[in-house]
């Protein structure tokens, strides 16, 4: 276990950078640089590998909080196998789950202490990273593998799309244990940015204070979380910090995606609209902001690194450079063949 240290790798160009005392996390009162964090996973992976042995599965519910997010981070250096949990979830669910996949610790059960279940040895993937949970199409949980091969892949393809900088600070919106509110965490330390851990709901006044009080400079959600912000007038906040907004989760209705391209435009933010599964680790497309008001309906071109192709009825499959001269642009995916790939299936 252990043999690439993905994070600490990464850590470590942050600090030769110059980056060392530039904040990675921060939770409540308490800032963690990237030097700090550097340490705290070491220590932590460290615990980790005295008990648990190779080709052991274990679980975690991910929470924000500085505990939690050292042990996910750990874990992935250490060449762990790790389940994410719902900790909203039934007992019942979590439970089948993990029988299913042979779990033998529980991690962070409390205050970062952890619990054995069975020394169960898996007959797993060595270069599994990930489980995470979805009911996909079927509505019977299941799991995700993902590498982490496939994490820093997809987290440096969104860190280039979108308007992303070393000195930003995101807020965690959503449940970490999710795929895209993982891909917030994963993109910004990947990049050198920093997170603000938050278990707060956009409905909260407090959610709102840390906002501002952090200079927070993106917002994440899914269509929910953007009729709530339509519902609290986020136009009528004085948010000075705030650059650029994304969704994903599903399709967003069209009178939203109206609203809020004709308010970024208005405010000078940019809004992404985003396509993702968590078979794909997170992100898949993205929709350009300049193609909002034509395009608002498309899930939009391939992240950096990806491509599309289209699997045909007869069971060829086109390339992009084999669909018409019209739908490509440079090589890419157009919007407009895309509005197609939008009505065949949202995740």
């Amino acid at each position: 276990m252990g043999r690439n240290m993905y994070w600490q790798t990464q850590f470590d160009s942050h600090i030769a950078a110059g980056r060392g005392g530039s904040p990675a996390l921060l939770c409540g009162d308490i800032e963690l640089n990237y030097r700090q964090l550097k340490l705290a996973i070491q220590a932590r992976q460290k615990a980790l590998t005295v008990n648990i042995q190779s080709g052991q599965v274990c679980a975690l519910a991910l929470q924000p909080s500085l505990t939690s997010v050292i042990s996910y981070l750990a874990c992935m250096d250490a060449g762990i196998p790790l389940l994410l949990l719902d900790k909203q979830q039934t007992d019942s669910v979590n439970d089948r789950l993990m029988d299913l996949y042979r779990v033998a610790w529980l991690l962070d059960v409390t205050a970062g202490e952890d619990k054995a279940i069975a020394p169960k040895e898996a007959p797993v993937r060595k270069d599994l990273a990930l489980l995470l949970a979805t009911s996909g199409s079927t509505g019977a949980p299941k799991a995700v593998m993902l590498s982490r091969k496939n994490i820093v892949s997809n987290a440096c393809s969104i860190a280039e799309y979108l308007p992303m900088r070393t000195n930003d600070i995101a807020i965690t919106c959503l449940p970490l244990h999710y795929s895209f509110g993982l891909s917030v965490l994963n993109s910004h330390l990947w990049l050198g940015a920093c997170v603000l851990l938050s278990d707060e709901a956009m409905l909260s006044r407090t959610f709102w204070q840390h906002v501002i009080k952090y200079r927070v400079n993106s917002l994440s959600g899914v269509p929910f979380s953007y009729q709530m912000l339509k519902n609290l007038r986020i136009e009528g906040m004085d948010l000075p910090d705030l650059r650029y907004l994304t969704q994903a989760g599903g399709k967003l209705p069209h009178t939203l995606v109206t609203h809020f391209t004709a308010l970024a435009k208005d405010k000078g933010w940019s809004f992404y609209i985003m396509y993702g599964q968590t078979e794909a680790t997170a992100r898949i497309a993205y929709l350009p902001p300049e193609h909002l008001e034509s395009h608002g309906d498309c899930i939009g071109k391939a992240i950096p690194g990806g491509s599309f192709s289209l699997k045909m009825s007869r069971g060829c499959v086109l390339p992009a450079q084999s669909w018409p001269e019209s739908c490509i642009i440079g090589g890419q995916c157009d919007v407009r063949l895309c509005r197609l790939l939008s009505r065949l299936t949202w995740y």
